[in-house]
């Protein structure tokens, strides 16, 4: 079996995390393999293509290096946060048990 990415509604996205932020989206991929479920927290295209435009401006305030940093973050689309969460307790908040 493959990984699969959750769609979740709006609903249930507020029920897990409290809220829905504006500069970046939660990414819920369900390994059947593994106990956990993996979540990342991604920047949102158009933050990412803002951040990319303003980079320039990062050399002022950290050098080059924070500048080629913000510019790989960008372009690499990678995760801001990771971490995990018991399959179980997941579909439980889920289904509204608690």
């Amino acid at each position: 079996m493959s990984k699969t990415k959750i769609k979740l509604t709006i609903a249930q996205h507020n029920k897990l995390f409290k809220r829905v932020e504006f500069l970046t989206y939660h990414e819920v991929i369900d390994d059947p393999q593994n106990r956990d479920i993996c979540i990342y927290r991604r920047m949102r295209l158009p933050v990412r293509v803002l951040a990319l435009l303003l980079s320039p401006l990062v050399i002022f305030i950290g050098g080059v290096p924070a500048m080629v940093k913000v510019a790989k973050e960008c372009l690499g689309n990678t995760e801001l946060d990771v971490y995990t969460v018991n399959r179980y307790r997941f579909y439980q908040v889920l289904r509204g048990e608690s």
